[in-house]
C-alpha cells in the first residue's frame, strides 16, 4: 500500500511506500531478484541510470511515460581533467531481455535501432509513439513473430520529403 500526500497527489515528487523509499528504488531492488521490472506510468523522460546495473533483466516495461528514447546519460567531471565526461548506456545492455513494453511515449525515428543487438527479445510493444514511417529493425539472427510485435498507431515527427 502506498501512503500518498497531497503534495504527492499534485505529482510535486515521487511516491514513496510505508518504509519511507521510493517506489522506483524499490521496483529497482526487487528487479535484481525477479530479472522484471515495471517502470509504467513514472513521468519518466529518460531512463534512470540505475536500471543498466541490472544486466539480467528479462521483463522490462517502460510503458505510459514521456520517453524519447531508451537510452541514459550521465555527464561526471574528471578530478585531473577540467572537462567532463558523459556516459551513455543503451537498451541492448540487456542481452538477456525477453519482453519490451514501451507503449505510449514520445520515442521518435532511430530509437529503436539498438534493439537489434537483443537476440532473445521475444516480445516488443511501441505502439502509440512517434516512430513515424521508421521501421522497426529486424533482430539479428531472425524476425518478430509478427504476433510479438505491436507497433501500431504511431505518428509522424513530419512529412517525408519523398512519398
Amino acid at each position: 500500500d502506498l501512503q500518498i500526500t497531497k503534495r504527492e497527489k499534485m505529482g510535486n515528487t515521487q511516491p514513496t511506500n510505508k518504509t519511507g523509499r521510493k517506489v522506483v528504488q524499490q521496483k529497482l531492488e526487487n528487479a535484481k531478484k525477479t530479472n522484471i521490472l515495471s517502470l509504467c506510468e513514472h513521468k519518466l523522460e529518460s531512463l534512470p541510470l540505475s536500471i543498466f546495473q541490472i544486466t539480467s533483466l528479462k521483463t522490462l516495461d517502460v510503458s505510459n511515460n514521456e520517453l524519447t528514447s531508451l537510452t541514459s546519460s550521465s555527464s561526471f567531471n574528471n578530478n585531473n581533467n577540467s572537462s567532463a565526461t558523459t556516459s551513455i548506456k543503451n537498451i541492448d545492455t540487456f542481452q538477456q531481455l525477453k519482453s519490451l513494453n514501451c507503449e505510449n511515449n514520445n520515442l521518435g525515428p532511430g530509437s529503436l535501432e539498438s534493439i537489434t543487438n537483443l537476440s532473445k527479445l521475444q516480445i516488443l510493444k511501441a505502439s502509440n509513439n512517434m516512430l513515424g514511417f521508421s521501421s522497426i529493425p529486424n533482430k539479428k539472427g531472425g524476425k518478430f513473430q509478427k504476433k510479438n510485435k505491436n507497433i501500431t498507431t504511431n505518428t509522424m515527427p513530419s512529412l517525408p520529403t519523398k512519398l
